[in-house]
């Protein structure tokens, strides 16, 4: 018997065998076909993790991790976002430095010594001769003390003063 035979004689076993062997081949390529989208999507999945990984700058961690696992986000779309995320930062920390120039300067303008007196000629009070003094390391190394420097100031200021030899 042929199929001919077959067909014409026995129609419905024809039908049946025919859906039969259609639902085992097409349950056999079902399988194959979600075996293979499965394998296509974890290699997706893993390429875009990549890309992602790929455009993490230090810092961004949770940004990193929230973009790796929403399952949607391009390698492309994370390095946006990641950039934006950086900009900020940047204006932030851009921001914060100029608060500390301005309290280190602020700090400077406190702490920074008043100008050291100098001793321009004129005659000037025991005091003001101390503070020359004081302010001169020199003029200390010289004058074992203030009032040396005074009593040399003076006689200068006065013109009472010839130095023989340096």
């Amino acid at each position: 018997m042929d199929i001919k035979t077959l067909r014409a004689e026995h129609p419905e076993i024809v039908s049946e065998m025919t859906r039969e062997i259609t639902e085992a081949v097409s349950a056999t390529v079902r399988a194959a076909a979600l075996e293979e989208g499965r394998a296509a999507g974890v290699a997706a999945e893993t390429q875009r993790i990549k890309d992602i990984e790929a455009n993490a700058l230090p810092g961004h961690d949770e940004l990193v991790a929230s973009l790796k696992f929403d399952g949607k986000t391009s390698g492309a779309e994370a390095a946006v976002q990641i950039l934006r995320a950086e900009k900020a930062k940047g204006a932030t920390r851009l921001a914060a430095m100029r608060e500390d120039a301005t309290a280190v300067a602020a700090v400077a303008a406190v702490a920074a010594p008043a100008a050291a007196p100098v001793d321009d000629g004129t005659l000037k009070t025991d005091e003001q001769y101390k503070a020359i003094w004081e302010a001169s390391p020199a003029l200390r190394s010289e004058f074992l003390e203030a009032s040396h420097y005074a009593a040399y100031a003076k006689a200068n200021a006065g013109g009472r003063l010839k130095i023989l030899s340096k």
